[in-house]
């Protein structure tokens, strides 16, 4: 069992109340793995506003539509990337002593999330959110770029030339 389910934000779409595309994925399986026990707590991450609505927000509208306590809901609103939701979520929950999340995002995208939760100091296993077929192949050139855009900009870190 895991401290808490991260479940990271992407474009919000609400129709009718009901997130759709990859948000909407992303909210059903932090859904399943809440009700089947995996952890007693969820981070709804991200910070980017659509149409005036931050997707931790949206998010967690829908896992509450979900079946989702809101006290069992922590909102991160201030992530805009990947590496932003590890950071600003370990920010939150380390003080709450959680120290082991499972990371819910698409499918494709996980393999870097997952690295960027273990470098924010969790111990980080994932659940991905099940994508459109073909979806990964398109995303992969995407996925590359930011993955060596954070190597690059860990090393700077490193080598203290910020």
């Amino acid at each position: 069992m895991a401290d808490a389910i991260a479940v990271l934000g992407c474009r919000v779409r609400p129709s009718g109340g009901v997130l759709g595309g990859a948000a909407g994925r992303r909210v059903r399986r932090a859904i399943e793995a809440y009700r089947a026990g995996v952890a007693p707590r969820v981070v709804a991450c991200g910070g980017r506003r659509w149409d005036g609505v931050p997707e931790a927000d949206a998010l967690a509208d829908a896992l509450i539509a979900g079946g989702v306590p809101p006290e069992a809901i922590l909102r991160e609103r201030w992530s805009v990337s990947t590496a932003e939701n590890a950071r600003y979520t370990a920010a939150l929950a380390h003080g709450l002593g959680l120290r082991s999340v499972v990371v819910v995002t698409c499918d494709w995208h996980l393999p870097r999330a997952v690295r960027c939760f273990r470098a924010a100091g969790f111990a980080a296993v994932g659940a991905g959110a099940p994508s459109p077929p073909g979806r990964a192949a398109l995303r992969w050139p995407r996925e590359r770029a930011s993955e060596l855009l954070e190597l690059a900009r860990s090393a700077v870190a490193r080598r203290g030339l910020r």
